[in-house]
C-alpha cells in the first residue's frame, strides 16, 4: 500500500476516492501493520538476548568448579 493507492486484489484504488469509513479501515490497517513490524522487531532483540543469557548459563555451567567470573 502507498499513500494515495492500494491494491486489492490485484487492483489499484485511489484512497482519495474512498468513503470515509474506507479510509478509517485503510488508516487502522497501515496503524496494524507499523504495530505488527514493532512487535517482531522487539521480538528479535528478545530472542537475541535470551540467547545470550542461555550462553552465559552454559558458560558457567561448563566452567571448571564452577566459579563465577
Amino acid at each position: 500500500m502507498t499513500d494515495n493507492i492500494i491494491n486489492i486484489n490485484k487492483k489499484e484504488y485511489k484512497v482519495d476516492n474512498f468513503t470515509s469509513k474506507q479510509k478509517y479501515i485503510v488508516a487502522q490497517i497501515r496503524d496494524l501493520e507499523q504495530k505488527v513490524a514493532t512487535v517482531k522487531f522487539q521480538a528479535d532483540q528478545h530472542e537475541v538476548a535470551k540467547q545470550q543469557f542461555v550462553n552465559m548459563l552454559i558458560e558457567s555451567v561448563e566452567k571448571p568448579n564452577g566459579k563465577d567470573n
